[in-house]
């Protein structure tokens, strides 16, 4: 996945909620995408890209349910 904007490396310890947000896309307007908060406080926001695409709902329940597995709070 891709964090708008850049980069980042976290851990799934790092991690500890997973959510839904929105950004403003190149269009101007507003997009759904993933927001995971981490420990120390920072947001990042990501949106799927092919060929994890989250168009495919049972791609975005296995990353959830997966994430869930190591105790990170889902936000849905």
């Amino acid at each position: 996945f891709k964090n708008f904007g850049g980069h980042f490396n976290a851990t799934w310890n790092d991690i500890r909620k997973i959510g839904k947000g929105k950004f403003i896309d190149f269009v101007v307007f507003p997009s759904e995408c993933e927001k995971i908060e981490l420990n120390d406080g920072r947001v990042l926001k990501i949106k799927w890209q092919t060929p994890l695409s989250f168009e495919n709902k049972s791609n975005r329940d296995s990353f959830l349910n997966y994430a869930k597995s190591k105790g990170i709070t889902i936000e849905d």
